[in-house]
């Protein structure tokens, strides 16, 4: 990292903006996260959602026989899933 990249970085922390950042973030996703379960519940109520306190990701349990359209309509939507098959 350079000098004037270091000192950006440092002005970033020490001015409080980047707890400010990550506060804000951290808001964000806990919307989207909690969201989430909620709309494919409505959507699909035969999937389940788990996994999802354990960060930026969820497992969505498929009834069988469906992982490769969805992994293959969520692409077609630009969103990436990957199958656990």
């Amino acid at each position: 990292m350079s000098a004037l990249e270091q000192l950006s970085l440092a002005e970033f922390i020490t001015s409080g903006a980047y707890g400010r950042h990550v506060r804000s973030s951290r808001l964000r996703y806990r919307r989207r996260r909690d969201a989430l379960p909620a709309a494919v519940f409505t959507g699909a109520p035969e999937v389940t959602v788990t996994g999802i306190a354990a960060g930026l990701h969820a497992v969505l349990r498929l009834p069988r026989g469906m992982e490769q359209s969805v992994v293959q309509a969520a692409a077609w939507q630009g969103l990436a899933l990957h199958g656990l098959d």
